[in-house]
């Protein structure tokens, strides 16, 4: 049972407020430092650049933890985690007596961004297909709507960083205890494991809470449809094993080796390399806009002056670049909108050193976050659908691993190397990953398929048993 109803609507909400917690925890980095850096404290640029780095180390940590144990545990304790970490530590750094207790408690807060991508993975699963494209893009006006947030945090603290700070993590409490009180493990997942029983209680309450008829003699009349099926297929789905090497029920290949597999090793490389570039050219083009529109001309200024509003006017450029997927990425398909916003964005950034200041540096870094965002909504959609729900947990976690590292890298390049120098390898950066996304497959081929296809063969039996 995948919903398209009232509580897929709701949890498409819930999963969303925790990708603009993320978005603001991201902004936050870029305007934190300044702040710091007029405060008592007196920071240095290379500290601002450590304290950017070392959230994304936290993230790294994260996405390599939790993206596997959420495919062996489930995805519903694993988010449940993810967000708890988020508001506990952030809510702390706004208490830190000091920078390295700070920089700790930013390692925590990462650690938790690492495993928000099974939320999403979560929400891809309980989602019908037909309306899955529309429904996960969708989930990115929520990143956009994240960091206009923080703008507005940013004007109402007046510089008080620690207001900024605990203002920052109330998305993440919120989403928390909504997710606490609705969210439901993945269907997908527990028929992956084996637990149809499992499966069946949950697709009972998503029934109750939609308000539709669910007999409790049905469902248990289901479970013998169901396992009954599946033995009777089962030397079929022996053979598919020992052919495909990867889809696994219950006690099968453990997920890391199913991504290492001949199926799907060289996918995974160009994954991770998009994931890399990815998050390299979304991250330092964030930093490197906080750092165009300071009150140093391109430097940092020590009294942490920054025009807020060039930087609300780029991260709400980004509805745009949402929205040009969302109307067109069904039809054009996830690799060519890929292939067509990361080449845009490569020849943005090539232009991005010249555009001197003013209304034209504005039009032109949105134009750069339009392009980009257009690229990392479609490589957020296009991921989870070309990895087995096995795998999908620890697939998707390597992934946004590898971003993490990207943008781990890039503050330092961006804080300190020319604006030329950034722009070009920026763009250098961005023609990489459009080589990469061109060997990517459009969608997932083999045992995926047939898996599905022996899904809906079982719910043809369930229904026609129930039917008698």
């Amino acid at each position: 049972m995948k919903s398209n109803g009232k509580y897929a609507k709701r949890l498409s909400i819930i999963c969303g407020i925790l990708l603009a917690g993320d978005s603001i925890e991201v902004l936050l980095l870029s305007l934190l430092g300044p702040l710091l850096q007029a405060s008592s404290w007196a920071v240095s640029l290379e500290m601002i650049s450590a304290l950017q780095a070392t959230i994304f180390i936290g993230e790294l940590l994260g996405t390599m933890t939790l993206g596997p144990l959420s495919d062996l545990y489930g995805r519903r304790p694993v988010t449940n985690a993810a967000s708890s970490m988020i508001f506990v530590a952030g809510l702390g750094t706004a208490f830190a007596t000091n920078f390295w207790s700070l920089l700790a408690l930013r390692v925590i807060v990462g650690v938790g961004i690492g495993g928000l991508s099974v939320s999403f993975d979560l929400l891809s699963e309980m989602t019908h297909p037909s309306a899955r494209g529309k429904q996960m893009l969708g989930q990115q006006y929520y990143w956009t709507a994240g960091g206009l947030l923080t703008s507005f945090f940013y004007v109402i603290v007046k510089g008080w960083w620690r207001g900024l700070v605990f203002l920052s993590c109330l998305p993440a409490m919120t989403a928390g205890v909504l997710f606490a009180i609705y969210g439901t493990e993945s269907l997908e997942w527990l028929e992956s494991q084996g637990r149809t029983e499992d499966r069946l209680r949950e697709e009972a309450w998503i029934a109750n809470f939609e308000g539709v008829e669910w007999e409790e003699d049905a469902v248990k009349e289901k479970v013998v449809v169901q396992e009954r099926g599946r033995n009777e297929g089962e030397g079929d789905r022996t053979n598919l094993i020992n052919n495909n090497g990867g889809e696994h029920r219950g006690g099968g290949k453990p997920p890391h080796k199913i991504l290492c597999s001949r199926k799907f090793r060289g996918q995974l490389v160009c994954m991770m390399t998009t994931w890399f570039g990815f998050g390299f050219l979304y991250y330092g083009l964030v930093f490197l806009t906080t750092r165009l529109f300071s009150d140093g001309g391109g430097e940092v200024d020590s009294k942490g002056g920054i025009d807020i509003s060039s930087i609300a006017i780029n991260s709400l450029s980004e509805l745009i670049g949402t929205s040009l997927v969302y109307f067109t990425v069904d039809k054009t398909g996830r690799r060519k909108s890929q292939l067509v916003a990361y080449s845009f964005t490569s020849v943005f950034l090539l232009f991005l050193p010249y555009a001197g200041t003013g209304a034209s540096l504005t039009v032109l870094t949105c134009l750069t976050r339009i392009a980009i965002m257009s690229a990392s909504s479609v490589t957020w959609l296009h991921t989870p659908e070309i990895l087995t729900t096995e795998a999908r947990g620890t697939g998707h976690s390597a992934c946004n691993a590898m971003a993490r590292v990207g943008a781990g890298v890039c503050p330092f390049m961006v804080n300190s190397g020319s604006v030329q120098a950034i722009g070009w390898g920026m763009a250098v950066v961005g023609g990489i990953v459009v080589f990469a996304v061109y060997l990517l497959p459009e969608k997932l081929e083999g045992s995926e398929e047939m898996g599905s296809k022996r899904r809906r063969e079982e719910e043809g039996m369930e229904l026609k048993s129930l039917s008698l």
